[in-house]
């Protein structure tokens, strides 16, 4: 398993999520397999969402975010 770091930013907060999935599954439209990722407290909700449900409710609040190698 790999794990990559998304980088969070909003007006209130700025966290990282260390996302487990394997390389292939971070392309769009691959199922991705059920892990949890590491969270810190203030997004915890997030831990069991897939990276392109993540992502997609990042764009829905209006914060940024960077995948990071």
């Amino acid at each position: 398993m790999i794990g990559k770091l998304l980088r969070i930013e909003s007006s209130y907060f700025v966290v990282g999520i260390i996302c487990y999935s394997g390389e292939e599954y971070f392309k769009e439209g691959k199922p991705q397999p059920r892990r949890e990722h590491r969270c810190p407290p203030i997004v915890g909700y997030m831990k069991r969402w897939t990276v392109w449900r993540i992502l997609g409710y990042c764009r829905i609040k209006g914060w940024k975010y960077s995948l990071m190698d």
